[in-house]
């Protein structure tokens, strides 16, 4: 059943640069123990101040929301899943999503999936394609009406976004290929997307109904806020 009540939604954004080191530096002290095993686990530069400035972002984001210091939020990092949040509140929902260093959350009061991606071309392009979109799908890569480069990365954000939102318990019988993006593009699932670019990244969210405004949505930084294009 389609839940009829619209969710309010707000997108969070950030990207690894020398300005925002600051806040990587300010959220070091604030890790829990599980949090800084993670870090301590990965090895990739690039992924280490992905996840410093992400756990900056998140804090930031629910302190804002919540009027609460940051030093207060509780995570426990899960293997392979977002983190727990202790102390989140029971009407607050997120999804957290990173590509190359820009970062992107959405905290919203219902069940919520986003995904980013900076758009790029691949040598394995066709190759990734066929693991993850049907036929139907693929067939798109053909088409006139825009680049097959970005008709891949609205159907790649699309899946993800809405793989998030599904259940833990069925993400491990839920493949990608099994996500029709058609359905999702037409509204005939219980399941609603929303896509644009956000700094030339495609960006998807899913919700399980229509947000509010959301064409008006921009998405707020540290200090400020960047322009969606929404399509």
């Amino acid at each position: 059943m389609v839940n009829n009540v619209q969710p309010m939604i707000k997108l969070w954004y950030a990207l690894v640069d020398s300005s925002n080191q600051k806040y990587e530096d300010q959220v070091y002290p604030q890790l829990s123990n599980s949090e800084l095993n993670r870090l301590g686990s990965i090895k990739n530069e690039l992924k280490k101040h992905e996840y410093l400035l992400s756990r900056a972002l998140m804090r930031h984001a629910l302190s804002h929301q919540f009027k609460r210091p940051s030093s207060e939020w509780q995570f426990i990092e899960q293997s392979n899943l977002a983190p727990k949040i202790n102390n989140l509140p029971d009407n607050c929902h997120f999804s957290l999503s990173h590509s190359h260093g820009r970062i992107c959350l959405a905290l919203s009061n219902e069940p919520v999936g986003i995904d980013i991606e900076q758009k790029k071309m691949r040598p394995n392009f066709s190759s990734l394609a066929n693991a993850f979109m049907n036929q139907k799908e693929a067939q798109l890569l053909d088409s006139r009406k825009s680049p097959s480069v970005d008709i891949f990365y609205k159907i790649w954000c699309a899946k993800e976004a809405s793989y998030k939102i599904t259940p833990t318990c069925l993400q491990q019988k839920l493949f990608l290929k099994q996500i029709d993006y058609f359905a999702l593009t037409k509204g005939t699932c219980d399941q609603n997307l929303s896509q644009g670019l956000i700094e030339q990244c495609h960006l998807a969210l899913v919700t399980h109904s229509k947000p509010q405004n959301i064409k008006k949505q921009l998405a707020y930084t540290f200090e400020g806020g960047v322009q969606i294009e929404w399509f």
